[in-house]
């Protein structure tokens, strides 16, 4: 109720008032924002060993992860297809599926590409583990992405390979923050 009453107050001294200064502004600009920032996350985002706070926010068959610090990942179900905010100069990262192979886009520069296996379910997981088997062709190596689903079948956790040049990216629901992955 205090937030109602606060808001109420705000918008009496704004009509009131003939016209609105800096500070009146700044004030009521502060109080959206930190109300905004009353929402939780409820994904963090390991990279480069630093937890990243992100938001999950499902849409059309997509899910999109967000944070106020402009890094936004998206996800279809099965694959992480677009990352941006973690790289240096702004760049985009598009990975793209082609039968069995993932094509990997830096600002729209291919820079490689790996040969996928089907996924298959990992049967000695407590919780719904699907595995995906890659080989990097470049520097010929094996790696797995890896989509983690609690007991009804919603994803609470990802770890997706996303360039030839950085590490994955692992992300868990804030409940599952204790999640593994190989």
């Amino acid at each position: 109720m205090n937030i109602y009453r606060s808001h109420l107050f705000l918008f009496i001294i704004f009509i009131s008032s003939c016209s609105i200064n800096s500070a009146q502004y700044s004030f009521m600009k502060n109080q959206i924002i930190s109300q905004k920032q009353e929402l939780d996350p409820n994904w963090t985002l390991t990279w480069f060993r630093k937890n990243i706070d992100m938001y999950a926010v499902n849409d059309q068959g997509f899910i999109y992860f967000i944070n106020f610090d402009k890094v936004f990942i998206r996800f279809d179900g099965w694959q992480v297809n677009e990352v941006s905010g973690l790289f240096p100069n702004n760049s985009k990262m598009i990975i793209q599926k082609d039968g069995s192979d993932l094509i990997y886009f830096i600002n729209n520069q291919n820079s490689g590409s790996d040969e996928c296996d089907d996924w298959v379910e990992d049967p000695e997981s407590d919780l719904k583990k699907w595995k995906q088997i890659c080989h990097e062709k470049i520097i010929n190596y094996n790696y797995t992405n890896s989509i983690v689903m609690n007991e009804n079948e919603k994803i609470v956790g990802l770890k997706f390979k996303i360039s030839n040049e950085y590490p994955p990216v692992i992300m868990r629901m804030n409940e599952y923050s204790d999640l593994v992955f190989d």
